[in-house]
């Protein structure tokens, strides 16, 4: 359990660490941003969480077994196939109406 001091610690280093995903994530999907308070919120709240699950998912994808047997050159070829299949996921999620919905290029 954490001792109640330590609380406004943990608290002001999740928000700071949101608020620093939620700027990556912002950097990462340009030119779009959220166009309405609902979308500030979602970012806001789902940005250190997204981040994290990316984290682990890249560790999990490139640091096991199976890649650690590979050569140098077949691991890059597998790192540049995996960014290439998130590049093409991205550009469909950012392309699908639940996205647009909440998200807006700059300046409209």
């Amino acid at each position: 359990m954490l001792p109640m001091r330590r609380l406004p610690h943990l608290l002001i280093a999740s928000v700071g660490l949101s608020v620093i995903c939620a700027i990556g994530i912002l950097i990462g999907i340009y030119p779009y941003r959220p166009n309405s308070v609902i979308g500030w919120i979602v970012l806001f709240l789902v940005g250190l969480p997204i981040v994290l699950v990316g984290e682990a998912v890249g560790d999990r994808l490139l640091e096991n077994r199976f890649v650690a047997k590979m050569s140098r050159w077949a691991r890059m070829t597998y790192a540049v196939i995996l960014g290439c299949i998130l590049i093409f996921g991205l550009v469909v999620l950012t392309k699908s109406d639940a996205f647009n919905q909440y998200f807006a290029p700059w300046g409209s």
